[in-house]
């Protein structure tokens, strides 16, 4: 679908998608800078710090590498890059 096809309620439900997720992107890295900081005032261990620290690494590694090969597989009739659809149409 094109961005020039899209009715008027479309283009601004897309335009407060973006900004929502700018916004959610700015406080959650706001939110993980201090995250570190509100644990060591709780007491917590050099260890536990480090997972804080690590969780969103390890999360987007157990989620994209599944994704990334599901997202590989083409359905049936699908021609994924433009080379393909330039050779299939002559």
């Amino acid at each position: 679908m094109q961005f020039s096809s899209l009715s008027n309620e479309q283009r601004a439900n897309m335009r407060h998608l973006y900004l929502d997720i700018a916004w959610i992107g700015i406080t959650s890295g706001t939110t993980s800078s201090f995250l570190a900081i509100y644990a060591t005032r709780l007491g917590a261990s050099s260890w536990q710090i480090g997972l804080l620290t690590a969780d969103p690494a390890i999360i987007n590694l157990l989620i994209s590498l599944p994704v990334g090969r599901w997202l590989r597989r083409p359905r049936p009739g699908e021609l994924r890059t433009p080379h393909e659809r330039a050779y299939r149409s002559g």
